[in-house]
C-alpha cells in the first residue's frame, strides 16, 4: 500500500483539528469523552498503535492531559476493551468514535472498534451509579468522525442535503450527552466546536494520491506535494496551491488539473463541519446544561493567519512521515524540532505543540470568570481601607467648634476567595474632611477621598490585572460620653471605575492580551460601639464591637473584538456583612495617646455567588462559574499613635492588619493631621 493510500485511510481517524502548581480553581476531577483529539492512549499496546498510542507526536501529551494537569487532576485513558489502560482512569475518549453510530472510523482494528461517545458516557454513568459530581469538570468533544462518515456516504451517492441533515442530527445527539451528564448532577461541561476540517493538509495529499492511482509516479508526486507543504510559507492557501502544482507536475498533468477536485473535497468537508457547528451552538444555547463552548473554528484560523504568535513555524505540512500519528514517534519526524514547530502531526491531527495551544485556550476560557470574580472583592477591600483611614482621624480627636482633617494611606490586599483566582492589590488613597463638635459628647462630619488600587491576578503577575479608581464620600457621627463611645458612618462611592481589566493568555509560545473596562456602585454603613471597662493612670481598656454592611455592584462588560479568546461577563453583586468583636487598650501620656485593638470579624454575608461568561465570537453562548465564596472570618489588628504637636493641631499614624481564611487579608499604613480652629 502506498504512503498516500494509507494517509487517505488515516484521515478517517480524526475527530477534528484543534485550531487549536494547582490554581485557585477547584475541580475535583476532569472527565473526558470524545474521539482521537482527546484520546490519551485508549489503544496503547495494540499492534496498530505505536509508543504512547496517541494521535499526536508521541509520546507528547494531548490537550486533555495538559488541561487536566493545569487543574491538578489527570486524564488517564480508560478503555474497557483494552486491559492495558486504567479502569480507574477518567478519560473514556477513543480515536475514531462517532457520536452515536457504532461504526468506528479508521483503517486499522483499533479505531474501527471505537465506542461511540454515547456509550462512553453510559460507561461513566454506570461507574458512578448515575450520580455525576458537581465539583468535577467534563469535556465532550466529537463530531468530526460523523463528518468523515457522511463524506463517505456522499461519495457513494448520498444527496448532500441528507448528509447536512445527518451531521445536524449528530450535533444534537452530542448535546444530548451533556444533558445526560447535567441530569446526573454535572455542573460544568466543556464542548469545543469543530475546526474547519476542510482546510487540513490531508485533502491536498489525498487529491494528489488519488489522481496518481495506477501512475508509477504516484509516490514521487505525493512526496513532491508533501515537501512543498512541509516548507510552508506566509500564505497557507498559496502553499496548498503550490503543493497541488508540484503533484501535477510529477504526474505529468496540466497545471490546474487537480484544483477543482481539491476544492470540491475541501468545500464539502468545510460545509459539513460548519453545519455541524451551527447546529451544535443552536442546541447548546437552548439547553439547560451549563456548557462551556470553545470556539475552535475561530482559533484554528487565528493560528493559520499568524502562526508565529503561537510559537509555530509551519501550519501546512505534517511533522510525521507515518501516514497516521497513532504510531508517530520521535524517530519518525521530518525534523526533531517539528513536534514543537509544526501544527499538524499527520494530515488532520495536531502535534504536541498544537495540543498545547488548544489546552491553553480551553484553560483560559474556563479560568476567565475566576479572574474577573476578583473585581468586587477588591472593591470591598477598598471600602474597608477608606473606613479605617476615616476612623483613625476620628480617633485622633477633635477640639471645640470646627476642625479640618486630612490623611493618606498605602496598603495591600491579598485576595483568595474560593473558586476565584488569587489577586494582589496595591492600594493608595488621599482624604480630606471637616468635623463639627456639637457638644462635649457629639461630633459630626464628612470626608472625601480619592483612591486607586493596582491589581495583579496571581502572585507572579502572568495573568493580567486591572486598576480600580474611586471617589468615596462618608458622613459620620461620633459619640463619647463617660465610659461609652460609638461611631456611625455611611459611605458612598462615586466614579468607581475598573479600568484596563486585562487577561494575559498564554497560547503555546505566545501571549495574548484581552482587555475591557467597567464600572460599579459601592456603599457601606458601619456602626461601632465600645465601653471603657477599666481606666487607671492613663491606661484604658475594654470591649468593642461593630457591624459593617458593604455592598458592591459591578456592571457586566465585554472585551473588545471577536477573537476566539475575547469574552463578555455578566454583572456581579457582592454583599458583605461583618460582625466584629474585640478588645482595645489605650495609653495616654503627656499629649500623646497609643491605641491598640485586636478583634475577630465574622462574615455573615458569605453566601456563594456565581458569575456568567461567554465568548464574543459565539453570540448567545453563556456559562456560569459557581461557588465563588469569600473568607468566613478575619482576625484584625489595629495600632495607632496620635499626638497633639501644637495647640489645636494633632498628628497621627496608624496600622491595620486583617488576616482571614486561606490567606485572605489586607493591611495598610496611614498618616493624618487634625486641625481645630
Amino acid at each position: 500500500m502506498t504512503i498516500m493510500k494509507r494517509l487517505s485511510l488515516s484521515v478517517a481517524l480524526a475527530t477534528t483539528l484543534v485550531s487549536s502548581t494547582v490554581p485557585a480553581l477547584e475541580f475535583s476531577r476532569t472527565w473526558f469523552f470524545g474521539g482521537s483529539l482527546s484520546d490519551s492512549g485508549a489503544y496503547v499496546g495494540n499492534p496498530d498503535a505505536g509508543e504512547g498510542g496517541k494521535f499526536t507526536t508521541n509520546p507528547g501529551p494531548v490537550w486533555s492531559e495538559v488541561f487536566a494537569s493545569r487543574l491538578g487532576t489527570s486524564a488517564v485513558a480508560n478503555n474497557p476493551d483494552n486491559p492495558r489502560t486504567d479502569p480507574l482512569g477518567t478519560n473514556y475518549s477513543q480515536g475514531g468514535a462517532q457520536v452515536t453510530i457504532p461504526v468506528g472510523i479508521g483503517q486499522t482494528p483499533s479505531p474501527k472498534n471505537a465506542l461511540p461517545i454515547r456509550d462512553q458516557v453510559s460507561l461513566y454513568l454506570e461507574r458512578v451509579e448515575g450520580k455525576a459530581s458537581r465539583k468535577a469538570i467534563y469535556s465532550v468533544w466529537g463530531g468530526a468522525n460523523d463528518v468523515f462518515y457522511n463524506m463517505g456516504l456522499v461519495n457513494d451517492g448520498l444527496p448532500l442535503e441528507q448528509a447536512l441533515a445527518n451531521v445536524s442530527v449528530s450535533a444534537g445527539q452530542l448535546v444530548d450527552q451533556t444533558l445526560r451528564l447535567h441530569d446526573a448532577g454535572a455542573r460544568y461541561v466543556i464542548m469545543p466546536l469543530l475546526a474547519d476540517i476542510g482546510a487540513v493538509p490531508a485533502w491536498v495529499l489525498e487529491t494528489v494520491s488519488r489522481a496518481g492511482e495506477g501512475n508509477p509516479a504516484q509516490g514521487d508526486a505525493v512526496l513532491a506535494a508533501a515537501t512543498v507543504l512541509a516548507m510552508g510559507g506566509a500564505d497557507p492557501e498559496q502553499v496548498r496551491l503550490d503543493a497541488l502544482a508540484a503533484g501535477e507536475a510529477a504526474l505529468g498533468l496540466p497545471p490546474g488539473a487537480l484544483l477543482s477536485t481539491y476544492q470540491g473535497t475541501s468545500a464539502l468537508t468545510s460545509g459539513l463541519s460548519g453545519t455541524f457547528n451551527g447546529a451544535l451552538v443552536q442546541a447548546v444555547n437552548s439547553a439547560s446544561a451549563n456548557v462551556i463552548l470553545l470556539d475552535t473554528w475561530t482559533l484554528f484560523y487565528e493560528i493559520v493567519a499568524d502562526p508565529g504568535s503561537f510559537g509555530l513555524v509551519n501550519v501546512t505540512g505534517t511533522a510525521c512521515v507515518t501516514p497516521s500519528s497513532l504510531y508517530c514517534t520521535q524517530d519518525t519526524l521530518v525534523d526533531p524540532r517539528a513536534l514543537q514547530s509544526f501544527l499538524y502531526a499527520d494530515g488532520v491531527h495536531p502535534t504536541t505543540a498544537g495540543h498545547r495551544i488548544f489546552a491553553d485556550y480551553a484553560f483560559s476560557v474556563v479560568a476567565a470568570p475566576a479572574l474577573v470574580a476578583n473585581l468586587p472583592e477588591v472593591a470591598l477591600g477598598n471600602i474597608r481601607g477608606h473606613q479605617d483611614l476615616l476612623l483613625s482621624r476620628v480617633r485622633g480627636g477633635f477640639g471645640q467648634g470646627w476642625s479640618l482633617f486630612a490623611g493618606g494611606s498605602m496598603g495591600t490586599q491579598d485576595i483568595e476567595a474560593g473558586q476565584s483566582w488569587d489577586a494582589d492589590s496595591d492600594d493608595s488613597r488621599l482624604m480630606a474632611g471637616v468635623a463639627r463638635r456639637l457638644n462635649p459628647a457629639w461630633v459630626v462630619g464628612g470626608a472625601l477621598d480619592a483612591s486607586r488600587s493596582g491589581v495583579d491576578f496571581s502572585d507572579d503577575n502572568d495573568k493580567g490585572g486591572f486598576e480600580l479608581s474611586a471617589v468615596e464620600f462618608s458622613l459620620f457621627a461620633d459619640y463619647q460620653q463617660g465610659r461609652l463611645f460609638g461611631t456611625l458612618l455611611g459611605t458612598l462611592a462615586f466614579n468607581a471605575d475598573f479600568d484596563d481589566v486585562e487577561r494575559l493568555i498564554r497560547l503555546g509560545g505566545g501571549v495574548r492580551r484581552e482587555e475591557g473596562d467597567t464600572s460599579g456602585d459601592l456603599w457601606a454603613v458601619k456602626g461601632i460601639l465600645g465601653y471603657r471597662l477599666w481606666q487607671r493612670d492613663g491606661f484604658t481598656m475594654g470591649p468593642f464591637g461593630s457591624l459593617n454592611y458593604q455592598s458592591v455592584e459591578v456592571d457586566g462588560y465585554r472585551e473588545s473584538g471577536k477573537r476566539s479568546t475575547s469574552m463578555n461577563f455578566g454583572s456581579q453583586d457582592r454583599d458583605s456583612f461583618l460582625l466584629e468583636a474585640g478588645l482595645f487598650a489605650d495609653y495616654s501620656f503627656a499629649r500623646t495617646r497609643l491605641h491598640g485593638g485586636v478583634s475577630y470579624e465574622a462574615e455573615l454575608g458569605d453566601d456563594d455567588r456565581k458569575l456568567s461568561a461567554g465568548l464574543n465570537s459565539l453570540p448567545g453562548s453563556r456559562f456560569y462559574l459557581y461557588d465563588i465564596t469569600p473568607s468566613d472570618y478575619y482576625w484584625k489588628l489595629d495600632l495607632s499613635l496620635d499626638s497633639q504637636v501644637a495647640e489645636g493641631v494633632g498628628l497621627g499614624i496608624g496600622y491595620q492588619l486583617r488576616n482571614g481564611e486561606d490567606g485572605n487579608g489586607d493591611q495598610q499604613v496611614n498618616v493624618g493631621i487634625n486641625v481645630t480652629f
